[in-house]
């Protein structure tokens, strides 16, 4: 039935842990053990764990403006989430990586910015990675200038660079 309804296998295995906990806790026989469960299983994943999966199409410009010129800049949240949203566009990173961030990471170049990536999904090791981030060609749509307008709020205080907001308060 969760099959049907599409949930995927890491889904359909978490709820068949949960079931075989809760039997042995209670000191009672684990339907899970049970041949025709372990068929039903295995036959599912064959079914579906091999379907591929819908990659999600990216943002184009357009609709990262859309969503940029809906953002109230005139207010700290409002500068901050602009530069996440712009940054994180204009380098690809993903959000443990952009969120990983600190001042330090962030070097001012004439042309841009330059990125350290400590550590990522793809780089375990944590050998870590340079991203370039170029200015802008307009105003509203500029990482560089975006990041900049927040860095003056943030402060120079060392830590992450995206901080919380208490009220009109940047932590730091």
């Amino acid at each position: 039935e969760q099959a049907a309804d599409g949930r995927a296998m890491g889904t359909l295995d978490l709820i068949c842990t949960v079931i075989r906990h809760v039997h042995l806790t209670c000191e009672l026989h684990n339907p899970i053990d049970a041949l025709a469960v372990r068929q039903v299983r295995r036959g599912l994943r064959r079914t579906y764990s091999s379907a591929p999966r819908r990659l999600a199409r990216p943002l184009s410009v357009e609709e990262i403006r859309q969503i940029v010129d809906a953002i109230d800049r005139n207010t700290p949240i409002g500068i901050r989430d602009a530069a996440m949203i712009l940054l994180g566009y204009a380098s690809a990173l993903r959000r443990s990586e952009l969120v990983a961030l600190t001042l330090t990471d962030i070097e001012d170049k004439p042309a841009g910015l330059m990125l350290h990536i400590r550590r990522s999904k793809t780089d375990p090791e944590g050998h870590g990675e340079v991203v370039g981030v170029a200015h802008g060609q307009h105003a509203a749509t500029d990482p560089v200038a975006a990041i900049n307008a927040w860095r003056e709020i943030r402060g120079i205080a060392p830590g992450p660079v995206f901080t919380r907001i208490w009220g009109s308060t940047v932590s730091q």
